[in-house]
C-alpha cells in the first residue's frame, strides 16, 4: 500500500470512528449509573454529578444513600445504585440538559429503562416507588408529568404501575404475574412514550425474559407475549393516555413514598436510561461519561490531525 492510499484509509477510519461517536450519544440521551462511592449506604446521593445528559447534581429532598449496584445480564451496568432505605422517603430530583429536555418535549417517541430491587414490596401502607419526570424539582409525586413505578398507589393493589400528570389518581396499574414482585430481587422496568398522543406503555421483565427477548426487544413483541413468570412470558405490562398535557420535562425524578409518611419497603434504583432510538438502545448501550466522551473526540481529532500532517512529510 502506498503512502498516499495508507493516509486516506486512515483518515476514512478516523472519521467513521467520530461518527460512531457521535451516534451512540445522539441514541441515549440520559444516562444515571450511580458510579460514586463508597457503595456502603453512608454517601449520601445528594450533591452527585455523574451521568449523561445532566445539568446539575442531584438534589436532597428524599436523600437515598448511594448503594452497592444492580446488575442483570444484557443489561449495561457500571458503579453502584441509588437505594431509600426504610424509614427514609420523598423525592430526589435533577435538571436535564436543555438538549435534553427538547427531545422529551418534542412530538417524537422515546424509551427508557431502568433497573429496581423492593426489600419489602407487599407492605399494604407504602404508596409509590419509581421513577419520573417533571418540570419542576419540587413538585413531588403528585405533581409529576410522568412517573414509572415499580410499587404503585395503594388503591390500586400494590402493583406496579405507570402515571401521566395530575394527582396520584388516575393511575393505571400494570397487568402483573401472579404473587407480585417478588422482595430482593432484580427486574427491569422498560417503557415507551409518545409524546405526540401522551401515551406510555411499560413493561416489567426478569433476567430470564430478558434474555428470550434479545434481538427482539421492541413494543410489538414484547406486547403479544402473555403476562407470566415464565421465560417467554412478560412479568408486567401496560399502556396508559393521559387526559392532560405534560409541561416541560426539565427534571428526573426518583420517588419514593409512604402513605403515612414513612417509607417501609426499601427501595434500590440503577442504572437509569433514556433513548431516543429504540428499547435495546436504552438497555444495552454503553454510555461514555462527559469527560469521557471528550477525551474519545480530542483523542480521535489528534490522530486525524497527526495523519494530516504525516501527509506532507511523504
Amino acid at each position: 500500500m502506498s503512502p498516499s492510499t495508507f493516509i486516506r484509509h486512515s483518515h476514512l477510519a478516523v472519521l467513521s470512528s467520530l461518527l460512531v461517536v457521535s451516534s451512540s450519544l445522539a441514541d441515549v440521551i440520559v444516562s444515571e449509573s450511580f458510579d460514586y462511592t463508597p457503595t456502603n449506604l453512608t454517601s449520601n446521593l445528594s450533591g452527585k454529578n455523574g451521568g449523561t445528559g445532566f445539568s446539575g447534581a442531584w438534589g436532597n429532598s428524599g436523600n437515598p444513600k448511594i448503594n452497592a449496584g444492580l446488575s442483570m445480564a444484557g443489561v449495561f451496568s457500571s458503579g453502584g445504585s441509588a437505594t431509600f432505605k426504610p424509614g427514609e422517603n420523598g423525592t430526589s430530583s435533577r435538571p436535564f440538559e436543555t438538549s435534553v429536555t427538547s427531545i422529551l418535549d418534542s412530538s417524537g417517541v422515546y424509551y427508557g429503562s431502568y433497573l429496581f430491587s423492593l426489600s419489602a414490596p407487599h407492605i399494604s401502607n407504602a404508596l409509590l416507588s419509581g421513577v419520573g419526570t417533571s418540570s419542576s424539582a419540587t413538585d413531588g409525586d403528585n405533581a409529576a408529568s410522568y412517573i414509572w413505578a415499580a410499587k404503585g398507589y395503594n388503591t390500586t393493589g400494590l402493583t406496579p404501575g405507570q402515571r401521566i400528570e395530575g394527582t396520584p389518581n388516575p393511575y393505571a396499574s400494570l397487568n402483573t404475574a401472579a404473587g407480585g414482585i417478588l422482595s430482593s430481587t432484580t427486574y427491569l422496568y422498560l417503557f415507551q412514550v409518545d409524546m405526540t398522543t401522551h401515551t406510555t406503555t411499560s413493561w416489567i421483565l426478569t433476567q430470564a425474559q430478558l434474555a428470550n427477548f434479545s434481538g427482539s426487544l421492541n413494543a410489538a413483541t414484547l406486547n403479544a407475549a402473555a403476562v407470566g413468570s415464565g421465560s417467554t412470558n412478560v412479568f408486567a405490562q401496560g399502556s396508559y393516555t393521559g387526559a392532560l398535557t405534560p409541561g416541560s420535562q426539565t427534571y428526573l425524578d426518583l420517588f419514593d413514598a409512604g402513605g403515612n409518611g414513612t417509607n417501609l419497603f426499601g427501595s434500590t434504583f440503577d442504572e437509569i436510561r433514556f433513548s431516543n432510538a429504540n428499547l435495546t438502545e436504552a438497555v444495552t448501550a454503553a454510555v461514555p461519561e462527559p469527560n469521557s466522551i471528550g477525551l474519545a473526540f480530542l483523542g480521535l481529532l489528534g490522530t486525524w490531525g497527526a495523519l494530516r500532517k504525516r501527509r506532507f512529510i511523504f
